[in-house]
């Protein structure tokens, strides 16, 4: 098995892990748009690719509310340059974060 095959398999046990890693993130700061790269930042011991792949996970949950930095327009991760985006948490993501909903790929 070669180098990056090893990563994308610990990177995909990670799945769960990173999804909950985000969403306490947010949890800190459930008022305010943060630029995806902000949120990478924030989280240096998880790759860009895994930030990006929980991200567009969450939002297409309905966890996070994705928009574009300039028009303030709904976005999507899968459709959009990162480097254009923020992202907030939702009405839902506060539901999961409190407990009042589950998911089995968000481990809190």
């Amino acid at each position: 098995m070669n180098e990056s095959k090893q990563k994308q398999l610990i990177e995909n046990g990670n799945f769960k892990d990173n999804n909950g890693a985000i969403m306490r993130l947010f949890n800190m700061a459930v008022y305010k748009y943060y630029k995806i790269k902000e949120v990478m930042f924030a989280l240096p011991h998880i790759s860009k690719e895994a930030v990006l792949k929980s991200m567009d996970y969450l939002s297409g949950e309905g966890y996070l509310k994705v928009r574009n930095i300039l028009t303030k327009e709904s976005a999507d991760i899968s459709d959009d340059s990162y480097d254009e985006l923020e992202v907030k948490l939702s009405s839902k993501g506060t539901k999961l974060l409190e407990c009042a909903i589950t998911d089995p790929l968000v481990d809190l």
